[in-house]
Formats: structure tokens, C-alpha cells, sequence
């Protein structure tokens, strides 16, 4: 239904940032990856069946998020370092932020290398 409504508003001639959309999805599974958190000091595994930022609130950490889908930008997330893939999921980053590295939406992305180490 949501992409039918926004194939309609297309073809009506709405642009894009005129219509807004969420998605509720529970995080789709993938390899664990190990990550390190820069500002706490905190190293972690995420499991296959759980999202980045559900690894990171497991470790105390508190950070932002509002949508928990990869639409709304709150859990925007500076990546310092990594040796590896992103496994972008979200519908907030531009195509130059997800292939520049820098970024990810712990909410609903992942990661598939070795070194991930985040600005948290």
C-alpha cells in the first residue's frame, strides 16, 4: 500500500520530499559483526537476529532513534573507521552518503568486514 501511494503522488506530480512515509519492520537478520564505540570506550558483537542500535542500547548506551526503520534520521551515526561492506537499509541517507562510508543507520543497516568502529 505505501508504494502505491507513492507511485500515485509520482504521477501526480508531487515531489519526493512532499511525501512522507514510514515502514515498521523488525530488523531483517544478517552475520554478526563486531564494532567498537569510539566515545564510550565500548566494544560489542551484534547478533544475527538483532539491529546495531538494539547491540548498542544492550550495552547501556543511549542513543537517539524515533522510527526504528530507517526513515526518520535520528540514529544518523558518524562511521571513524572500517574495513568492510555496508549493508544499507535505510531510506534517509543519499546514495553519496552510503557510498562514502562515513555514515550508517544502526536501526536497520549492517556491516559485513572487520573494523567498524563508530563516533559513540
Amino acid at each position: 500500500m505505501i508504494n502505491w501511494v507513492r507511485r500515485t503522488a509520482t504521477v501526480a506530480g508531487w515531489p519526493d520530499a512532499h511525501v512522507h512515509h514510514e515502514e515498521f519492520l523488525a530488523p531483517q537478520p544478517g552475520k554478526p559483526f563486531a564494532v567498537r564505540l569510539a566515545k564510550s570506550g565500548l566494544s560489542l558483537e551484534v547478533g544475527e537476529d538483532e539491529s546495531l542500535l538494539e547491540a548498542i542500547e544492550r550495552l547501556g548506551v543511549d542513543p537517539p532513534y524515533l522510527c526504528r526503520g530507517g526513515a526518520c534520521g535520528q540514529c544518523e551515526t558518524d562511521v571513524l573507521e572500517s574495513d568492510g561492506t555496508f549493508i544499507h537499509r535505510d531510506h534517509w541517507l543519499e546514495d553519496g552518503e552510503k557510498s562514502s562510508g562515513k555514515k550508517i543507520m544502526p536501526c536497520v543497516s549492517r556491516f559485513d568486514g572487520k573494523i567498524l568502529v563508530l563516533d559513540r
